[in-house]
């Protein structure tokens, strides 16, 4: 059944990743491999696609989902897209590359699947803690780059979604006059990052997207993931605060 080193190479990539479903493709797009738990999520046993081209052995709606991200590894990029089970109570993610052989040329493609359902559902739990809390929270990476923001970040900030902070540099919420400052503070925390509390006596600044400063109390806590540390900030607008407490200055 097809070329003996694809498959060679389909049964190692499998073997390496037993956990995940691995189907594994030839340059003619038939599967040589169709292996792994997350297979019988989606109404597939291996009998049913190994020998088959993928065009025929997947429904019409997967196979126009799955088609491009294929043929993409075929010409050596790397793709992914999360799909739902058959009843449509699980979630899965697939990533779609390119299978190279010894000499470094692509022989095929293996599409990897995993049940993501966990972590999705993580993710939401999560996604509820930001959206609950009254100060503003924004997850950043050890690269400074936004991964989450909580819509009271951008009510506080001056930004109409999420998408105009994710995937940003955090040093768009500070002054530009310390973001030099702050980009070595944050390399410093992520070297020996400790839980910072509310009311440390630093004198924070925020910067909203219309350039106007405005002065804030930030919380730090980080957290190990596989992909690295992620820090959790708490940000509170205490411009009211300062304010009452000159206008109390002044009447003394």
């Amino acid at each position: 059944m097809g070329d003996s080193r694809v498959e060679v190479l389909a049964l190692s990539a499998w073997g390496a990743l037993p956990d995940a479903s691995s189907l594994v493709f030839d340059a003619e797009l038939r599967y040589v491999i169709a292996r792994g738990p997350v297979l019988g999520l989606h109404g597939f046993i291996s009998t049913d696609l190994e020998g088959q081209f993928a065009g025929d052995a997947l429904p019409r709606e997967r196979w126009l989902l799955f088609e491009p991200l294929y043929r993409d590894a075929l010409n050596g990029e790397t793709g992914s897209v999360e799909v739902a089970s058959l009843d449509e109570r699980r979630c899965c993610r697939v990533q779609v590359g390119p299978l190279r052989g010894p000499d470094g040329g692509i022989v095929g493609g293996v599409a990897l699947a995993v049940d993501v359902t966990a972590l999705k559902q993580a993710e939401e739990r999560y996604r509820g803690l930001l959206e609950s809390a009254p100060d503003a929270m924004v997850v950043v990476d050890a690269d400074g780059v936004i991964q989450l923001a909580s819509a009271q970040t951008q009510t506080m900030f001056g930004y109409a979604s999420e998408d105009a902070l994710v995937g940003c540099s955090v040093e768009m919420l500070i002054p530009q006059r310390f973001e030099g400052q702050h980009v070595r503070q944050r390399a410093a925390f992520a070297r020996t990052p400790k839980t910072r509390r509310m009311g440390a006596g630093l004198d924070l600044w925020g910067r909203r997207k219309d350039g106007s400063e405005f002065p804030v109390d930030v919380a730090l806590a980080s957290v190990a993931t596989d992909e690295g540390t992620l820090v959790t900030a708490v940000i509170r607008d205490v411009e009211a605060e300062r304010r009452a407490a000159e206008s109390l200055v002044l009447l003394e």
